[in-house]
């Protein structure tokens, strides 16, 4: 998996006031800022928060973060080649 950021938990009791108190858009009604939050966690893996320099993974798990992955791109010298 890659990982790609932290961001709040969206089953977390503040998810929608963070959200739409944080990562709203101008011109963006807190409704639109959640559905396009949980538009962005689509297809995504969900994990635990990646620590950073200034919080643990303890911490941002206490914080009520949670982590974003990608899953790895196939590496080309494992794909089989068919004749």
């Amino acid at each position: 998996m890659r990982w790609i950021t932290n961001i709040i938990d969206p089953t977390a009791p503040n998810a929608v006031k963070v959200v739409t108190q944080f990562y709203c858009l101008d011109g963006q009604t807190p409704e639109q800022a959640w559905n396009e939050y949980k538009r962005f966690l689509e297809g995504k893996i969900i994990g635990p928060p990646k620590a950073t320099d200034a919080y643990s993974m303890t911490n941002l798990k206490l914080l009520g973060y949670i982590g974003v992955y990608l899953p790895e791109e196939e590496d080309e010298e494992k794909v089989p080649i068919y004749w």
